[in-house]
């Protein structure tokens, strides 16, 4: 069918009223809904630009839409072709404007005579067209946003040259000018609610806006922020808020962060000095390792100056962690930020974010650096809502009874059904379409009523199928596939959250089943214009309402066509083609997942299919056996069995598809899946030997899995494990024996009363398994010797007698991870958390620990020779018995840590706190404690020769017994210290603190005093000063030894 032909179809199948509209697509076609751009370049405000375009561009364009010798319904036909000319051959007027004018004006003539939807070739067809022509030259530097065209263009007008030049000069300043998004979020706060387009009066987004609050805190979210945006007063010596160069504000998908933005730059929040930009629109321009580089190449300014005493708004964070995909990471960028930012400028920078989870690793607050605080809606702002759209709707009957039912059962709805009303957006869709919330199972069941109320209702009750001989369930089929594959194409696109643009667009129309119809293909063009939960963008795009529609979308093209009927009498070849299928594109986020899992989880039939978890595991483990996901990715047995019998270069091709992307992505996204089905291999504990592998891919989630195989040496094949680790270990026994009723009931490898038992543990040896989680996981005795884990998280694992020497485990998070016996020898954990982890007996010689967190870890008989222990917070751990000889500590917190009997010969602890840390009967021969923090630290009976106590605090310190010969205290503060019996003999005591001191019966005698301050200090006849010595009686206090 020919384009005129079609063209009429078209036409004439539309209503009176659309017709009526082609007066406004003709606008959108000349000026594509122009942006500002280069406006700015000749506009004080966008306000002015916009008042400019509706008063002067828009009428001109109207009055050459009614010329007296054309008729109305003529003059809808031409827009219509002019739009069907610009968005269907995907064509901006600028690319006709780089030609001369006349044969400009031929072009478009050309291009209207070629879908023409008549025959007419009048004279005043081509005055209209020339009319239109004239009006698009005239204002073409206002209409497109590249400078490049608009000049070639302004050559046209009469004072081209004065505009020409300006141009020229916003060229050269360009680089110096911040280029932000303000006008976008101005309109968005501005906007019309989507599922209220159409609607009189029209509902804004300002209408009904409700600002969140900061979790946990008793100030407001815009106290917070007037607090942070203040210059620190650099005279104070507290740490304040106003110090933070960062505010880093995450909540939960949909709680409104971005219309928080729009808010604050709408009206004008910060005074004139805010720039927002919307993230992931910029996201080619930031590079990890570049942060304050990459902010200067978004706001498209490389002058430092320009920044000073500005707030900077960085919208989405989250989607460039998702949209940069493994090669990002968000901690460390920001991280990074708080200290690239130039000294010399005064700048602060908002960033909102989703909740760090599935995006980037959790980011700890940094003094003078970036503060978090977490957004949040409660009960009261929920209601507040309520209230400010039912005003919004002058008391409408059914949003009057729902807000009504809504409060008064909302302390009746489920944790996670109250907690995903939270979000507006999702208490908006409920609100406006009147779903019985209280029959919900799933936050997934609200956008899934929603579709399906929508569509009944805007298109099934409208009649607007009638002419196209499908039945409503049909058609209602048609468009939600239709619109779950334009999601799709979405999320297979890299560069893109929430837009399709028209490529995208023309591929999901290819996947929409039109089998055995004759369907015709317009539903498809007029879905997005009118189907609420998205809208038109231009230039043939859609854009949904809001990123969590798209995730939602992506998460039934995902479940429907590749999960949703997978039985236990699917086929195993089947199951593992629909595995690799919907995982082999692209690394899917946890919020993705997330809406699958919900889906799973629905009692409702239609929604879950006929899923069976449990014989998905079943195929699954089965699949492993037999290497499917190899086969799946050569697409076929047949090609796999030849290559393996016959052809050896088919086998290499093999070999290199095992390595291959698409096979490490299924398998990423596979274990991710796998854990939300809380899948466990308590049955399969040689899962491992099928694992191994695939075991060097980055950011597998291998949580809840056994890694080592318990096995009986008379009643197993050793043959089965000759590329394995057989570990045979009196340490075993002491594993197994204890606890081996439980454990029977865990892992299927347990025999009773089975002697000669040994573990068979993978060798993983160099593997990269960066950002991993092995969360609970079983590896007792794995060798992963030299394996990158960094940013890995293991909490709760059992690593006991892990061989994990020269290991890099820099930033990963062991809190409460056993670790008992393991070696570390060499391991980088520096940054990492090991907060409450268990690494008695553990070998750690060398070991770098700079700046790690082994709060309350239990480090007791472990091996800390020569370790770096830099900076690291080791506040109530058990050190006792511990090896730290010539450890590296300075700057470490030790406060109220227990290092009774632990070795610290020659450790360096240099500024250290060691505040009321229990050092009893400890060596630190040697040690250098120079500024060191030991107020009411316990040294009984500790041994501190040769040890280094300059300017040391050792006020309140029990050092009863200790042995300090020949040691440094000069300048020390031993106030109110008990050093009763201690030897101090030739010690340095020179300009020393003793004030308040205990001395009885402490060895003096050859101690340097010079200097010394003694007030209040208690001696008594045991004492043993220099013969030099003069006691002062009005300072030093006689202490009877019967009362002492």
């Amino acid at each position: 069918m020919g384009i005129k032909k079609m063209l009429k179809m078209e036409y004439d199948s539309l209503t009176d009223k659309e017709k009526n509209n082609f007066k406004s697509f003709m606008i959108e076609a000349l000026l594509f809904i122009p942006i500002v751009g280069q406006a700015a370049n000749f506009f004080k405000s966008v306000e002015e630009w916009n008042k400019y375009k509706i008063e002067i561009i828009i009428p001109k364009i109207m009055t050459i839409a009614k010329p007296g010798s054309i008729d109305e319904d003529r003059q809808n036909k031409i827009a219509y072709a002019l739009k069907k000319v610009f968005s269907d051959n995907y064509t901006k007027i600028s690319e006709y404007v780089s030609v001369k004018r006349k044969e400009f004006e031929e072009l478009i003539y050309d291009k209207y005579n070629e879908c023409s939807l008549f025959e007419d070739d009048s004279a005043e067809i081509k005055t209209y067209i020339k009319d239109i022509i004239d009006v698009i030259l005239d204002n073409i530097d206002m209409i497109e946003t590249s400078e490049s065209y608009g000049k070639t263009a302004l050559k046209n007008t009469a004072n081209h040259e004065k505009r020409i030049t300006a141009l020229e000069e916003g060229k050269q300043q360009e680089t110096s000018i911040i280029h932000d998004n303000n006008d976008i979020f101005v309109q968005k706060y501005n906007d019309v609610l989507f599922l209220d387009k159409g609607r009189n009066p029209k509902i804004f987004l300002s209408d009904v806006y409700v600002d969140p609050i900061i979790k946990d805190s008793n100030i407001s979210l815009y106290e917070q922020l007037r607090v942070w945006e203040k210059k620190p007063d650099e005279t104070s010596r507290f740490y304040s808020e106003a110090d933070a160069k960062v505010l880093l504000l995450f909540g939960k998908a949909g709680i409104g962060k971005s219309s928080l933005v729009a808010k604050l730059i709408s009206q004008n929040f910060f005074q004139n000095i805010a720039h927002a930009i919307v993230l992931n629109k910029k996201t080619e321009k930031i590079d990890h390792d570049d942060p304050w580089g990459s902010i200067k190449k978004i706001y498209g300014c490389d002058d430092d100056s320009c920044y000073n005493n500005k707030v900077l708004i960085l919208d989405g964070f989250d989607e460039v962690c998702v949209l940069k995909n493994k090669g990002f990471k968000g901690h460390d960028f920001l991280k990074k930020l708080t200290t690239a930012i130039p000294e010399n400028i005064f700048v602060k920078i908002l960033i909102t974010s989703r909740e760090h989870n599935g995006y980037f690793e959790k980011v700890e607050e940094i003094k003078e650096g970036i503060i978090i605080r977490q957004i949040e809606w409660e009960k009261d702002q929920l209601f507040l809502w309520c209230k400010n759209y039912l005003n919004c709707r002058d008391d409408d009957p059914n949003i009057k009874q729902w807000t009504t039912d809504f409060k008064d059962k909302f302390e009746t709805l489920e944790d996670n059904l109250q907690d995903a009303f939270r979000s507006p957006i999702i208490l908006y869709i409920c609100c406006h379409e009147n779903i019985e919330v209280f029959k919900l199972d799933s936050i997934t069941d609200v956008y899934y009523q929603a579709f399906h109320k929508i569509v009944r209702r805007e298109y099934m009750t409208s009649g607007r199928f009638a002419e196209l001989n499908k039945t409503d369930e049909e058609m209602e089929a048609l468009l939600w596939q239709y619109t779950k594959e334009i999601a799709y194409q979405i999320f297979l696109n890299s560069n893109e959250i929430s837009t399709a643009n028209a490529d995208m667009i023309k591929k999901a129309k290819s996947f929409v089943n039109l089998e055995n119809s004759e369907f015709d293909s317009k539903i498809l063009d007029i879905l997005p214009a009118v189907f609420h939960f998205t809208s038109e963008k231009g230039d043939g795009a859609v854009e949904f309402a809001h990123k969590t529609v798209v995730e939602y979308f992506i998460a039934v093209k995902i479940y429907e066509d590749y999960f949703k009927e997978l039985d236990k009498e699917k086929d195993i070849d089947e199951v593992w083609c629909c595995i690799y299928e919907a995982f082999c594109y692209k690394f899917i986020p946890f919020d993705i997942f997330n809406n699958v899992f919900n889906m799973i989880a629905n009692p409702d039939p239609v929604i879950q299919g006929n899923f069976d978890k449990q014989a998905f595991f079943e195929k699954f483990e089965s699949g492993m056996k037999r290497e499917k996901l190899m086969k799946c990715a050569v697409n076929c047995d047949e090609k796999y069995l030849k290559c393996i019998n016959y052809n050896i270069d088919l086998l290499q091709d093999l070999a290199d598809q095992t390595k291959s992307k698409m096979i490490d992505e299924t398998f990423r996204n596979l274990t991710w899946f796998l854990n939300g089905l809380d899948y466990r291999n308590d049955s399969f504990t040689l899962l491992f030997k099928y694992l191994k592998p695939f075991l060097h891919i980055e950011k597998l989630n291998l949580s809840n899995l056994i890694f080592n195989h318990i096995m009986y040496l008379k009643t197993e094949d050793t043959q089965q494990f000759d590329d394995f680790e057989i570990i045979s270990d009196k340490n075993i026994y002491d594993y197994i024996s204890p606890k081996e009723a439980k454990l029977k009931n865990e892992r299927i490898d347990i025999n009773f009363n089975k002697a000669n038992a040994n573990i068979v543990v993978p060798r993983l040896d160099y593997s990269n398994l960066i950002e991993s989680v092995f969360i609970n996981s079983h590896m007792e005795y794995i060798i992963m010797n030299r394996c990158n884990l960094k940013n890995c998280s293991f909490e709760y694992a059992d690593l006991r007698y892990a061989n994990l020497n020269d290991v890099n485990l820099n930033d990963a998070n062991l809190s409460k991870v056993n670790l008992r016996g393991a070696n570390l020898c060499n391991a980088d954990l520096s940054k990492a958390n090991l907060s409450g982890a268990n690494l008695c007996s553990s070998d750690l010689v060398k070991a770098i620990l700079s700046s790690a967190n082994l709060c309350n870890a239990d480090l007791s008989k472990a091996n800390l020779s020569g370790a770096n222990l830099s900076v690291t917070n080791l506040s109530n751990a058990d050190l006792s018995n511990a090896d730290c000889s010539i450890a590296n500590l300075i700057n470490a917190d030790l406060r109220y840590a227990n290092l009774s009997d632990a070795n610290l010969c020659n450790a360096n602890l240099i500024k250290a706190n060691l505040s009321f840390v229990n050092l009893s009967d400890a060596n630190l021969s040697g040690a250098n404690l120079s500024g060191a923090n030991l107020r009411g630290a316990n040294l009984i009976k500790a041994c501190l020769i040769n040890a280094n106590l300059s300017f040391v605090n050792l006020s309140d310190t029990n050092l009863s017994f200790v042995n300090l010969s020949e040691d440094n205290l000069s300048f020390v503060n031993l106030s109110d210290a008990d050093l009763s019996q201690a030897n101090l003999n030739s010690v340095d005591l020179s300009f020393a603190n003793l004030s308040g001191t205990n001395l009885s019966g402490t060895n003096l005698s050859n101690a340097d005093l010079e200097g010394a301050i003694f007030e209040n200090t208690r001696y008594n006849s045991k004492t043993k000063f220099p013969e030099s010595f003069e006691i002062d009686p009005d300072k030093m206090i006689f202490v009877d030894e019967k009362n002492y």
